[in-house]
């Protein structure tokens, strides 16, 4: 929450009502307080009030025709004590006279209210000029528009996508699986990876020999199966890994069933 609104709601509660409709519209709800939409029933309404200035960074006096006699006569107005709460606080003051009203006397104001004759205000009337005054105060009050923040974080979820479907295509693919055989056991015997034929040409003259009728005219060459032994001669594999090997190879020279 970044903006609060003082104002008395029988003086100028409808240009009030406008001004923090439009704020909203350009910071977001949860960056605006008026105390008509945010203290719920029943809640403890010196309380609330207390906990929204501490978090606020900037209050919007609004000043109307009644609002000098209440906040001189009447100590307990919870608008006066908005205020000096503001200034004990070093919080941003913006005052905004309503109505044609001017400042009091300075001997007039307690003497708490009093650094607020020190303050710029600003003129605001409720009729046509309304949308100019309010885009004068506007430029006092940073914050990033709606539509701004909902772009920032579509980007920011298209983002996170991208790199997910990224990562998900670099993972590591499941061990794949060849006759029955591991693709690990396939390349430590010598066989060719899954997916992938490998002919080795016979031995001999490069001559092709007759082929008799009936027979097929493509030959499948033999594939050469190392045993346990020719991978590892020194026999450091584990017990376990040399049965694996061993009938992987028989079950490569049975045509792999």
């Amino acid at each position: 929450m970044n903006t609060f609104i003082s104002y008395h709601r029988d003086d100028t509660g409808p240009i009030t009502g406008h001004i923090a409709h439009r704020l909203r519209l350009k910071c977001g709800d949860r960056k605006v307080y008026r105390d008509l939409e945010r203290i719920p029933i029943g809640a403890n309404f010196v309380r609330e009030i207390e906990v929204a200035l501490a978090r606020c960074d900037r209050v919007i006096a609004v000043i109307g025709p009644g609002w000098a006699d209440r906040v001189i006569s009447n100590e307990e107005d919870f608008v006066r004590r908005e205020l000096e709460t503001a200034i004990q606080r070093d919080v941003a003051i913006l005052p905004v006279l309503v109505g044609g009203v001017t400042w009091p006397p300075a001997r007039a104001l307690p003497e708490r209210l009093r650094p607020l004759l020190a303050l710029s205000a600003m003129r605001f009337d409720s009729g046509v000029d309304f949308d100019n005054h309010f885009e004068r105060l506007a430029k006092h009050i940073p914050c990033r528009n709606r539509i701004v923040r909902w772009l920032l974080s579509a980007g920011v979820l298209l983002l996170a996508t991208a790199a997910g479907v990224h990562f998900a295509r670099r993972s590591p693919q499941p061990e794949q699986v060849r006759n029955g055989i591991p693709s690990a056991i396939a390349r430590q015997l010598g066989l060719p990876p899954p997916g992938r034929v490998t002919v080795v040409p016979p031995a001999g003259p490069t001559s092709a020999a007759p082929v008799p009728r009936g027979s097929s005219s493509r030959s499948t060459p033999p594939v050469r199966v190392r045993k346990a032994r020719e991978v590892d001669p020194l026999g450091l594999m584990a017990a376990g890994d040399q049965q694996d090997i061993e009938l992987a190879a028989k079950q490569v020279g049975r045509g792999g069933k």
